[in-house]
């Protein structure tokens, strides 16, 4: 991802977002480019907080799309009540049924037994979690550093790349691998209580959801910890990140 200053015809300043699709995303489906293009058109069209379009290209070895330029920034010391608005996004955004208009867009696929030598898992572990009670449409990775604010308030939610229709627990459990560090245990009850209270949510199936994000993220606690360092919060270590993430697994942060 690319931010481009350039010069209108007018002679106004503007900023505008280049978005490559990496080799990851294009092998998960080839057609990404195009999908996220009609994908933030759709949601722009309903009043979603994203990335306004502007032109793609899904023809080329590359494909590419460009964006406007989303005025906000990640929060790398993000205040609590933070967690409330993200919650009220996740279930905005679950409540689209995905229908006709949405037929572009890719079914979530299931993924891998989880496995770990770095989290302690249930011996029961009994996967995968059952079919959802309704599918809907999932961000993918919906994470502190894809939430951008202004004035204390969200702004917008950008990198949609891994869009796909399937079950909303998926992204609330990706999210809350994400909180239980980054915000704190009491944040990410916080935001699932919120979140439990519109939609629902099956206990037993969410904790299933949280092992397999908190196994994905568990062997790269060491660089996240590394990077948001950097940014400021020396609270964050690999042995933090890892203790709230096998909280998670043990289920200890329902709300």
């Amino acid at each position: 991802m690319s931010l481009l200053e350039i010069v209108c015809s007018d002679g106004r300043p503007a900023r505008i977002v280049l978005r490559r699709c990496g080799r990851a995303n294009l092998l998960a489906n080839p057609d990404t480019a195009d999908t996220e293009f009609r994908l933030l058109t759709h949601l722009a069209a309903l009043g979603y907080p994203v990335p306004r379009t502007l032109v793609h290209d899904p023809s080329c070895a590359a494909p590419w799309l460009l964006l406007d330029y989303s005025d906000g920034e990640p929060l790398w010391h993000p205040p609590e009540e933070h967690a409330l608005a993200m919650a009220g996004f996740l279930v905005d955004l679950h409540g689209i049924a995905p229908g006709e208009a949405l037929s572009f867009v890719p079914c979530q696929t299931m993924p891998d037994t989880p496995a770990s030598t770095l989290l302690d898992l249930p011996a029961d572990l009994d996967w995968p979690p059952g079919a959802p009670g309704a599918r809907r449409l999932l961000h993918g990775d919906f994470w502190t550093g894809n939430v951008l604010w202004r004035n204390g308030g969200l702004a917008a939610v950008i990198d949609w790349e891994d869009a796909v229709i399937g079950d909303p627990l998926t992204d609330l459990a990706i999210a809350r691998s994400n909180l239980v560090w980054t915000h704190g245990i009491r944040a990410c009850r916080t935001f699932t209580a919120h979140y439990r209270d519109a939609m629902g949510l099956d206990p037993y199936r969410l904790r299933l959801w949280d092992i397999h994000a908190a196994v994905t993220m568990a062997p790269h606690a060491g660089d996240y910890a590394a990077d948001w360092q950097d940014l400021g919060r020396m609270d964050l270590s690999e042995a933090v990140i890892l203790e709230r993430l096998q909280e998670l697994v043990d289920g200890a942060v329902m709300p």
